[in-house]
């Protein structure tokens, strides 16, 4: 940022606070409308701006923000994800892999082809381990099931114990990339929702065949082969479980964690320590695995109805979110200290590809300021350059791109919406949730799933599903 200042000429005074404190802290602030002038949202952006908390945007980059006009040329996605169902733009987004091959694409003003994903979020399994116990990458639910398995049975870690967790879940989120095998969409970020070959959007939780994958995880905890902590399970308290050379394979996380937790394991004396990314698993040999692609358009930041200097705040952004340059800072850090260019094009260093003080490559460019909160553009060619040195992840993203397909887009909502949704997904969550852990841990039959479906649709789901069905109709144009 630093560099950022004297390409820019604009001084940024930045106010911080715990990431786990963040969203108070906002709180109190926007309840006395004392208000940055530029700050990450914490709230539904509509309402936010229907209060007068943040000023509407198009204006200000139709007039000031060429590099965001050419994004929205350039994408649709983004565009249409930012825009607010009364017209308005009121923030800019974070905008994940899948729309810029590299920052050059906005030189050009155009993308050359469909842009893959490589950070998928994807099953993992200790490569090492399977070598010790002469086994090869799963498949199968059911060779999924056999290596757990042989996991739990055989000490791979090696110290006498009988102490493996072979997989780590939290509940209700990162297991479910295991749905797909079952013709379910939970594996996507938001994979409530699907599309049916109907054309209307479907509920992923009141699918029929939702009970066969509940009866496959209740296989899973009576042969204690899924920590058996998982309805309570956070990443903060699994993490060190992971750490500890505990855990076997992880259903779910993003492809760029997999490299931190070898190196975590490394540190702690785990020399051959290998998560790998791997497919998720199919329901039988021959079937063809599915990895979702995450939407792209994520949450962002907005200018604050205090700015006196909006006029600069939005040109700053448009250099920081759009323009080459600004997506170079946020990819690659740093000439010279993280980045050389070769051949036109910027290559890692070893501080980030070898960092001495042991951080992975995502760390390392975090450690000096990239890859940070505000609005920024992940490309793909960066995360290629960041696997550069990891075989395994380079394989995984050759090998998966023909199985990618589009995750259930990210829906704006009205106030009226947000407000009757939220209502209805309280209860809807709340009885799933409690209902759907009990069937895992057996303390109520899986023969109760109809009763469950019948509940479901009781309680509002009827209701949840004609609202995104607006939704998407509006959105989706």
């Amino acid at each position: 940022y630093q560099e950022i200042e004297d390409r820019t000429g604009v001084k940024i005074i930045w106010e911080v606070s715990p990431q786990d404190q963040y969203t108070t802290v906002m709180q109190t602030r926007v309840a006395a409308v004392d208000l940055p002038d530029i700050f990450h949202l914490t709230q539904d952006a509509l309402k936010m701006g229907e209060q007068g908390l943040i000023i509407p945007l198009n204006e200000l980059i139709n007039k000031y923000a060429p590099d965001i006009k050419k994004l929205f040329y350039i994408s649709k996605i983004v565009k249409n994800g930012i825009t607010s169902p009364d017209g308005n733009i009121y923030y800019l987004p974070q905008i994940g892999e899948g729309v810029l091959d590299s920052e050059f694409d906005m030189e050009k003003g155009a993308v050359d082809g469909p842009v893959g994903q490589v950070n998928n979020w994807v099953p993992a399994i200790r490569k090492d381990w399977l070598e010790k116990l002469g086994l090869q990458i799963p498949v199968t639910i059911d060779d999924w099931f056999n290596v757990l398995k042989s996991f739990k049975e055989n000490d791979p870690n090696e110290n006498g114990k009988d102490d493996e967790l072979p997989i780590a879940a939290t509940w209700p989120g990162t297991h479910w990339c295991f749905s797909s095998a079952y013709g379910l969409t939970m594996g996507s970020l938001n994979g409530d929702w699907f599309l049916g070959n109907d054309g209307k959007v479907k509920y992923s939780w009141v699918q029929p065949q939702l009970k066969d994958y509940i009866i496959f995880l209740n296989k899973l905890y009576k042969n204690e082969l899924i920590d058996p902590e998982f309805p309570s399970a956070t990443y903060d308290t699994t993490l060190p479980k992971t750490q500890r050379n505990l855990i076997g394979a992880v259903f779910t996380d993003w492809v760029s964690n997999y490299p931190s937790f070898n190196n975590a394991l490394k540190s702690g004396g785990v020399e051959d320590a290998n998560f790998i990314p791997v497919l998720p698993p199919v329901l039988n040999q021959g079937d063809e695995p599915i990895v979702y692609k995450r939407y792209p358009v994520l949450g962002g930041a907005g200018i604050g109805v205090n700015c006196k200097n909006s006029e600069v705040a939005i040109k700053w952004l448009d250099y920081h979110f759009a323009h080459p340059e600004g997506i170079r800072f946020q990819m690659y850090g740093t000439e010279e200290k993280t980045y050389v260019m070769k051949e036109g094009k910027p290559v890692f260093t070893d501080f980030v590809l070898n960092n001495p003080d042991g951080f992975g490559p995502f760390e390392a460019i975090r450690s000096i300021g990239g890859w940070g909160q505000l609005p920024y553009i992940q490309t793909k060619q960066a995360y290629l350059d960041l696997y550069a040195q990891l075989p395994d992840v380079i394989k995984f993203s050759n090998d998966s791109w023909e199985y990618q397909k589009d995750s259930f887009p990210v829906l704006q909502s009205t106030a009226e919406e947000t407000n009757e949704l939220s209502g209805l997904y309280t209860e809807i969550n709340t009885y799933r949730d409690e209902t759907l852990v009990k069937m895992i841990l057996g303390t109520i039959s899986v023969d109760e799933f109809d009763t469950y479906l019948s509940k479901m649709m009781s309680i509002g789901v009827d209701r949840i599903t004609q609202i995104v069905q607006q939704q998407y109709d509006r959105t989706i144009k």
